[in-house]
């Protein structure tokens, strides 16, 4: 298991980078490869918490609209009616997200 690995506060790599980075700044060993100041990271890859509930929604939605596409194809109106309203009303989508 990765030390920066939590099921409740998971850090990206970015933000792990940073963390790495601020702590050898302030305590530099003794030998280290790189010559000069340790390289800083610009982050473009760190996503908050939002973006990715948001990304994760709509993930999520478009497979619901696809089966549900299917069982209207299948002649399941009824159903596909069914799991879509169930989809919407369902607060924070349990967990499907």
């Amino acid at each position: 298991m990765h030390a920066c690995t939590s099921s409740q506060n998971p850090l990206t790599t970015g933000q792990f980078f940073q963390h790495i980075q601020a702590y050898f700044t302030a305590h530099p060993p003794p030998f280290r490869v790189i010559v000069g100041p340790y390289p800083s990271y610009r982050g473009l890859n760190i996503v908050s918490n939002r973006q990715m509930r948001a990304a994760r929604s709509a993930i999520a939605e478009a497979k619901f609209v696809a089966i549900c596409a299917v069982l209207r194809a299948a002649g399941r109106e009824r159903l596909a009616k069914r799991l879509f309203s169930g989809w919407k009303v369902v607060p924070d989508h349990a967990g499907f997200v």
